[in-house]
């Protein structure tokens, strides 16, 4: 037979390639939809990545679990260490058995007032000033910093920006310049910022 009685063969490669661009147009329109009207169930078409934050509070349990939270890289234990609260008892015998672990009971958002107080009289002074820099300290723990015998442990609770008035009055008359000094501005920035208040451009 000759070439010009052949008849043009289907073009199945070509039929295939415009199947699946419909197929693919038809997905999409598939998943915009579900996205639209169920975009719970449509996010476990995605792959699952971790999430730092935790569905649920938790709590930790014993003085040993906050100490391998302290101690550990994990993202996750390192949020449960500066959040996750704990039981009393569990502070207690941190502060007593473990007062080596007091900078990072410190750091942790839920410690106690109560335990603060009493690490506020650690032997340490880099403890005493992690205490002097935590706003949540009370003003009677406030005003054992502000007669600390290091200077730099009063200034960095001068540079608190919860201290109260009555400590920073305190502390603008403190012996070193330097405590004056942070403690005068603080006072200045404070009467500043409440003027700016009272007068609303």
């Amino acid at each position: 037979m000759s070439n010009h009685n052949r008849q043009p063969r289907p073009n199945n490669q070509g039929r295939t390639r415009r199947g699946w661009t419909t197929a693919g147009a038809a997905l999409s329109i598939m998943l915009s939809v579900t996205l639209t009207r169920h975009p719970v169930s449509a996010l476990t078409l995605a792959p699952a990545v971790p999430a730092l934050k935790r569905s649920a509070k938790t709590m930790i349990a014993t003085a040993q679990e906050f100490l391998a939270l302290m101690r550990s890289t994990d993202p996750v234990d390192y949020e449960r260490f500066r959040h996750d609260s704990a039981p009393i008892e569990v502070w207690r015998e941190l502060i007593s058995r473990y007062s080596l672990a007091n900078e990072w009971i410190v750091r942790n958002k839920t410690a106690p007032v109560e335990i603060l107080r009493e690490i506020a009289c650690d032997s340490r002074v880099l403890v005493r000033a992690e205490v002097a820099m935590t706003r949540r300290i009370t003003e009677d723990i406030q005003e054992t910093l502000a007669r600390d015998p290091n200077a730099s442990v009063r200034n960095t609770l001068a540079n608190n920006s919860k201290a109260t008035d009555r400590i920073l009055a305190l502390l603008a008359e403190d012996s070193e310049a330097f405590v004056r000094e942070t403690a005068r501005r603080r006072i200045n920035e404070r009467r500043a910022e409440q003027s700016a208040d009272c007068n609303p451009h």
